[in-house]
């Protein structure tokens, strides 16, 4: 062995002890985590990746045999709805061409006495009662003095709304008319002789088919007939007078078509965009409501088991209305790029705009408050099909006027869109009384009374009723 060989050996023997030691097995040390190490359990791998089935699977009976029980609950439960709460709807539109009959409507006569146009425009009108051709109002013959002058009547029509219309023949026309054809009068005009006074922003769904195209069809028909009786009976008066008939050459129009129904609209649905904030925005102030109670809802569930009871009435007392502040002039808001007129009223722009922005705050308080009331009650689970009720029943009663409705709908004088769209239409359009928007908003107050002072009970009677529930789940 040579010298280099005798070293390396040396230097082999003097570390070997040290290497054997540390290339023997390893054994597991009791600072390991077994986990570490462990062979995964098969019982946690089938538990994050679940066997999955096909619906009809045998493995899946009884979990089908719920969720099926389930769905045929909930399909009972919508059938009942659309009976029960959905012809709601339905049934206040059904009877509506056969109650025109009504709907107040006055003739008033200052044609002389016995004259031509006058007698027949009152016998057609309220002959049209005892036809049932015609959708007829409920005329009645109201004494001229009680309104002497064309404007008392546009004033009982478009303010005080006593009646849907009102008829006017003109003072003496039949007299007028044979003077004008006897003299070859060519300045006469067979408009506003006998004029129709309407407001169709009163009732932008019912007037123009219900109370101005019957009548003005009525009217149209009854003159066409008298302007061919009154034409016969004097050309053979006349015959042989050729001064007569050269007067009547110079004005045709009297005999011709001597008379027209001329209606006035005295209050017009001209806003097109009022659609919204008057018909179907009332459904949106429910809908968002609904989204604040809900929200509401939601979010409070972390701290509301911790509240003393009357902090949690007031937190979902105050809080709702105060956001219910905020979301009303925004609501109000929109219609300003639209160009809604808040001055219809004549009272001042930024006056009607915060007065339909205060309308719309009472109007979501009450509602938000009806849905909150209702969650306490129903619960979360049926808060979907009380929302439907709530609608229904309140849109039944804005579609069309009360008198076309059967009696059963005039509950709607006490619910919430009746009197929101009242304030809208009177501050867009000017229809009715002003002072009456006090009586509208006062309905609205006494809604937020009402609900406020049992607003308290129903969140009492929902803590004890959840109560026990809440034990049983920290049980488990």
């Amino acid at each position: 062995m040579n010298p280099t060989e005798d070293q390396r050996s040396s230097r082999t023997e003097s570390v070997s002890p040290h290497r054997t030691e540390h290339d023997q097995p390893s054994r597991p040390s009791s600072n390991v985590d077994p986990e570490k190490n462990a062979v995964p359990d098969q019982s946690t791998e089938d538990d994050s990746h679940p066997q999955l089935y096909n619906f009809w699977a045998p493995e899946l009976a009884q979990e089908r045999k719920t969720y099926l029980a389930g769905i045929a609950k909930l399909t009972f439960l919508i059938i009942l709805l659309i009976w029960g709460i959905m012809a709601v709807y339905w049934g206040s539109l059904w009877k509506a061409n056969t109650k025109t009959g009504e709907l107040e409507a006055w003739i008033i006569n200052r044609d002389s006495a016995g004259g031509t146009i006058g007698n027949t425009t009152i016998s057609a009108l309220l002959e049209s009662k005892l036809n049932n051709e015609f959708k007829h109002l409920n005329w009645q013959v109201i004494d001229p003095a009680q309104y002497p002058t064309a404007a008392d009547v546009q004033h009982a029509v478009a303010v005080d709304e006593k009646a849907w219309m009102a008829v006017e023949i003109t003072q003496d026309v039949t007299a007028r008319l044979f003077t004008a054809r006897a003299n070859g009068d060519a300045s006469w005009s067979s408009q506003g002789q006998v004029m129709m006074y309407y407001s169709e922003a009163r009732s932008n769904t019912a007037v123009p088919g219900y109370v101005l195209s019957p009548t003005q069809q009525l009217l149209t028909m009854t003159f066409s007939r008298l302007a061919s009786q009154l034409a016969a009976d004097y050309l053979t008066q006349i015959a042989g007078n050729a001064t007569a008939v050269s007067a009547l050459a110079r004005a045709p129009q009297t005999i011709a078509n001597p008379i027209v129904a001329t209606p006035e609209n005295l209050r017009p649905f001209n806003q097109p965009v009022a659609t919204a904030p008057t018909f179907v925005g009332l459904i949106y102030i429910v809908i968002l409501a609904l989204n604040v109670t809900l929200g509401n809802f939601g979010m409070r569930q972390a701290i509301q088991s911790k509240l003393k009871i009357s902090s949690l009435i007031a937190m979902r007392f105050l809080i709702p209305i105060t956001m219910y502040l905020v979301l009303s002039f925004n609501y109000s808001m929109l219609n300003l790029p639209f160009q809604l007129d808040f001055n219809g009223w004549k009272l001042g722009y930024g006056a009607g705009f915060m007065t339909f922005a205060a309308a719309t705050w009472c109007g979501m308080v009450v509602l938000g408050l009806i849905i909150e009331c209702a969650l306490c009650l129903v619960g979360q689970q049926f808060i979907g099909f009380f929302l439907i009720v709530l609608i229904i029943a309140n849109v039944s009663t804005v579609v069309l006027p009360t008198a076309l409705q059967p009696h059963f709908y005039r509950y709607g004088y006490a619910l919430p869109f009746f009197h929101l769209k009242s304030i809208y239409t009177c501050i867009i359009f000017n229809t009715g009384k002003h002072v009456l928007i006090l009586y509208h908003f006062g309905i609205l107050w006494v809604w937020f009374l009402i609900l406020g002072l049992t607003f308290p009970i129903w969140i009492i009677l929902e803590r004890k009723r959840l109560t026990p529930a809440a034990k049983v789940a920290a049980k488990k």
